[in-house]
């Protein structure tokens, strides 16, 4: 006989991931490091940074800048330069993973990110299961 033909079994996409949107309107964050840099006017100071990764749901785009501080006013501020540069998103995902989880209650107020970003339209949606 004949072999039967197979499909591929796949899931739902959202809605985000297939819009024709431009870059940035959905997208996750993930913030990583810490890095150890040199200053460039004191060679000899060094200070560590982290970094914050924009993906974008709809183009596949990555934007990654420099966070100075573990804290919610760099974190905030990191958000502002990146609106800054590619617009507001729609919507924003962010897994609450181990590092944001360990250090979110001492360093990075998230509820005050969720509130600045909503001020201007922004949906702040935490996954994993929000944002697949």
């Amino acid at each position: 006989g004949t072999a039967a033909a197979r499909k591929q079994i796949m899931g739902n996409l959202p809605e985000d991931k297939l819009a024709g949107a431009t870059p940035f309107v959905y997208c996750a964050i993930d913030m990583y490091g810490p890095w150890t840099v040199t200053d460039l006017p004191k060679a000899r100071h060094s200070m560590k940074t982290w970094r914050v990764m924009f993906s974008c749901f709809a183009t596949k785009a990555v934007a990654i800048l420099a966070c100075p501080g573990y804290d919610t006013d760099s974190y905030s501020l990191t958000y502002i330069r990146f609106c800054a540069s590619y617009g507001t998103p729609s919507r924003i995902c962010m897994d609450l993973g181990p590092q944001i989880l360990k250090h979110a209650n001492s360093h990075i107020d998230m509820n005050v990110m969720v509130q600045e970003a909503g001020r201007a339209g922004t949906k702040w949606v935490f996954g994993p299961k929000g944002c697949s």
